[in-house]
């Protein structure tokens, strides 16, 4: 039997992801998917809301990762969730790698990613997250 793989998916262009399988919360992003939206496209990160509420220790998160790095935000009163794919540095930079809003769990990465790709990606260009 084959494994499946996460895909990320942006308009018509499709990204293999390397999911991060000892993550407790990556497993339950995946049981929810399929996910999909909209893109929010933000120096530095791309990312679309998500409707899944899954709690995760503000000790297990942290806000500065790689370029590449997918991840599961949750705002800090609750109310939203989303999936962010960081290819630069952010609004909320650091000087030298991506940093989120507020603390977040990395679920996979996406390996050779060329951040030029991403730059011009507009805004509410459909957005997909799904196991093939």
């Amino acid at each position: 039997m084959k494994a499946e793989k996460l895909i990320l998916e942006i308009a018509e262009n499709s990204y293999e992801l390397i999911s991060d399988q000892s993550s407790e919360i990556c497993k339950k992003v995946i049981k929810k998917l399929p996910l999909a939206g909209d893109v929010v496209n933000v120096q530095g990160e791309i990312f679309f809301t998500v409707n899944i509420d899954i709690s995760y220790p503000i000790s297990d998160a942290r806000e500065i990762f790689d370029i590449g790095d997918v991840v599961y935000w949750k705002s800090p009163d609750g109310s939203m969730a989303a999936i962010a794919l960081f290819y630069g540095n952010t609004v909320y930079i650091d000087g030298k790698k991506p940093r989120a809003y507020s603390p977040c769990i990395k679920i996979a990465s996406l390996k050779n990613i060329k951040p030029e790709e991403y730059t011009d990606i507009e805004n509410n260009v459909y957005i997909r997250l799904y196991m093939k």
